[in-house]
């Protein structure tokens, strides 16, 4: 008995002949063989009639060919219309979308022709290409779905309503979607060389995955960008704001780990959330709170401006500055990185640390008030400069843990403090660093400027010393027992100091109320 394989069945042409006595679609006498093109067949305008064709009822083709021979007018009025895989291609004649949706399941190609969109949604799947002809979306929404697609207009072509449904799409180089209404990212990835210039509002889902291409800010009116990402989840191209006039209003959760750049334009950010994950933050400009989450580098010469909350969670900050004006957090897993932090808020701050003594940093902090208090808390570690300035500071019952060869300026008082690295911590010269609360010289040493002590010190045998100035000047009862007190557990450790105003561990007592100082030393007590 012979084998028999069925054999897929290659799509049908049904040619527009006109011969019927109406314009209707669904009128036998105007298709070649007498029969209307169905889900198998395609759909072929050409020579073969000028005559215009009415869409007076649903229709579901496998494809539609508008051929250059074809010069009439297909209307397509209320009724929906769905194309199979064979896609869309037009190369003359004129189509004039409806209010019905028109969805693609293939590539949709214009080289020449007139092709207006539907009012509703025009949804691709495939490749869409603009080479020629005039696309006109009218007051509808353009939505690309489906898998993998390029995305190529050669010529100038405006979208009105935008939206990257699904699939990876890649903007081939020289091409640029305009889009005067809305975009709405909500899944997939743009890529390529090419761009996106949304001049309406956009939105972004957490299901949006970015892409490598570029998405421009750039309308001459006012424009919303609301986000509804999380600080795990949803992304961006790469972005630039440039308006030219009108306000840009942010709201919502915007995440990225691309490339974020200002260029011009008012900038609104209301109560915004920004999570950057990675990329390159360029242009000064102002923020409302930003979460840290990835390795971040702001560019050379910018200084982003956070009015609300900085989370830096994870990653680390490189090269430029971030003005933190409100509440700033430290997690353990935030690194450190070569940017300055600058705390500038005209009003009152926080500054609240959940990190160890071994983990959690920061890049070099520069406190600069010009009004209102900040407020220490928690455990906030650093292996980069401190710098004191202006401004006042509460340091609360906060812990700081200097781990890193840095050097501590400006005047200051702080709660708890830890020496913490085998380094040199460097107090310039004319400086006192005054510890109110423990004091705790865990290892290396202290350079140039004096620490004034004014609670309990602790030292360990790692603490090697320096050439600082260790000033005991609590004003607490100096009697054994008493704060200040010392305590070593090195067995090679003297007081760092000729005569201080607590007990020593040997059982001496110095003289009461006695607050002079002596280089810091780790050498053996004297026999």
């Amino acid at each position: 008995m012979a084998a028999s394989f069925s054999q897929p069945t290659a799509a049908a042409t049904r040619t527009w002949t006109g011969l019927g006595l109406t314009n209707n679609w669904n009128d036998v006498l105007n298709w070649s063989g007498g029969v209307v093109p169905g889900a198998a067949d395609v759909a072929t305008f050409d020579a073969t009639s000028s005559k215009n064709a009415a869409l007076n009822v649903a229709v579901n083709v496998a494809g539609i060919s508008i051929a250059a021979g074809y010069t009439g007018t297909i209307t397509q009025a209320g009724n929906a219309v769905t194309v199979g895989a064979s896609g869309w291609t037009q190369t003359g004649g004129t189509f004039v979308g409806g209010t019905a949706a028109i969805t693609v399941n293939g590539p949709l190609s214009l080289s020449a022709g007139n092709l207006s969109a539907t009012t509703a949604t025009l949804a691709v799947s495939g490749n869409f290409t603009v080479t020629g002809g005039a696309l006109s979306s009218a007051s509808g929404t353009v939505s690309f779905g489906g898998g993998a697609a390029t995305l190529t207009l050669t010529t100038a072509n405006t979208f009105n309503n935008l939206t990257l449904a699904a699939g990876t799409k890649t903007v081939a180089a020289g091409t640029t979607l305009t889009v005067t209404g809305s975009t709405t990212l909500t899944s997939g990835a743009l890529n390529g060389a090419g761009s996106l210039a949304a001049q309406g509002a956009i939105s972004q889902a957490s299901t949006y995955t970015g892409g490598t291409a570029t998405l421009l800010i750039n309308g001459s009116g006012a424009q919303t960008f609301t986000g509804a990402a999380t600080t795990a989840a949803g992304n961006l191209p790469l972005l630039v704001i440039n308006k030219p006039s009108g306000t840009l209003s942010l709201a919502g959760t915007i995440r990225t780990t691309n490339n974020w750049t200002y260029t011009a334009g008012t900038l609104d950010p209301g109560t915004s959330t920004l999570v950057f994950a990675g990329g390159t933050i360029t242009g000064s400009h102002t923020l409302n709170a930003v979460d840290v989450r990835a390795t971040t580098t702001i560019a050379a010469g910018t200084t982003l401006t956070v009015g609300g909350s900085l989370s830096l969670t994870g990653g680390t900050l490189n090269t430029g500055t971030v003005a933190a004006q409100g509440a700033i957090s430290q997690a353990s897993a935030f690194g450190n990185g070569t940017a300055t932090l600058l705390i500038n808020g005209g009003g009152a701050q926080t500054f609240t640390g959940a990190a160890t003594t071994a983990a959690g940093d920061l890049p070099a902090v520069v406190i600069n008030k010009p009004a209102g208090t900040l407020t220490l808390a928690g455990t906030i570690r650093t292996t980069h400069n401190w710098t004191y300035t202006a401004g006042a500071v509460d340091p609360g019952t906060s812990t700081l843990v200097f781990a890193g060869t840095q050097t501590i300026s400006g005047s200051q008082t702080l709660a708890d403090v830890v020496f913490n690295n085998t380094t040199v911590h460097t107090i310039p010269g004319g400086d006192t660093l005054t510890v109110a609360g423990l004091l705790t010289l865990a290892d290396g040493s202290i350079g140039t400027g004096t620490l004034a002590a004014q609670g309990a010190i602790s030292q360990a045998a790692a603490f090697d010393g320096g050439t600082g100035t260790l000033l005991v000047n609590g004003t607490a009862g100096q009697t054994p027992g008493s704060s200040p007190s010392w305590s070593s557990t090195s067995p090679r450790a003297r007081s760092p100091w000729r005569a201080r105003s607590g007990p020593r561990t040997t059982g001496r007592t110095p003289p009461a109320r006695s607050t002079r100082a002596r280089p810091l030393s780790s050498s053996p007590a004297a026999p």
